[in-house]
């Protein structure tokens, strides 16, 4: 399956700073996306980077589809992936409310893109160029979106019903930064040796695209 990246594409990009695709996943990837770890009763580190812990999900996240998209909104020469994060109500919550930028609230600086990935069906209250809108993900779908975007935490973390997985990329320039507000940008420095000014590395972090 291949995604053609159209000028029309990238118009709606720049201006709304987000697009959408529904039946991104196959029926056999969206049942391997559907069991992805999202027990509260787990340590957050569970629901993060999964693509360390799972071969199957990180050989999902490098097919060429990914690459695709990627390759057609971005002019960058490598695209890696720099965290993923299960979304989910947690009994404290880790994310802001409020529509956040991905940067604000990620130990990585630079990023370039990232993505949200619906595990049930969910409405977002988005504001696009043209105003206010409420937008559907559905089952098998992803959104992709710049970093100017503002996620709306409030509708992906308060409905103990919902997941989503929550994707950042980044290029050879990504720097892992002390960030508070990231809920696991710690544990990289604890588990994983990770220090301050560490930039993203395909031998850690998934290499989606390389021009």
């Amino acid at each position: 399956m291949r995604y053609e990246i159209t000028q029309t594409h990238v118009n709606s990009f720049r201006n709304n700073h987000y697009i959408y695709f529904e039946d991104f996943f196959t029926p056999d990837e969206w049942a391997q996306i559907s069991v992805i770890q999202k027990d509260p009763a787990k340590p957050l580190e569970t629901r993060r980077d999964m693509f360390e812990k799972d071969p199957l999900w990180k050989k999902l996240l490098k097919k060429r589809r990914f690459a695709d998209v990627l390759r057609g909104l971005y002019f960058k020469p490598s695209v890696l992936v720099a965290f993923d994060q299960v979304l989910m109500q947690e009994s404290t919550p880790i994310y802001p409310t409020e529509p956040t930028p991905i940067g604000e609230v990620s130990c990585f600086q630079k990023l370039v893109a990232g993505a949200l990935i619906p595990i049930e069906e969910v409405t977002l209250h988005l504001m696009d160029a043209g105003g206010p809108i409420d937008y559907p993900l559905k089952k098998g779908s992803i959104l992709f979106f710049d970093t100017r975007f503002e996620i709306p935490f409030g509708d992906l973390t308060t409905d103990p019903a919902h997941h989503s997985v929550l994707i950042g990329f980044g290029s050879m320039e990504t720097t892992y930064v002390d960030n508070p507000k990231d809920p696991a940008g710690r544990f990289l420095k604890k588990y994983h040796k990770w220090t301050f000014g560490d930039t993203l590395s395909p031998d850690f972090n998934p290499l989606i695209l390389r021009k």
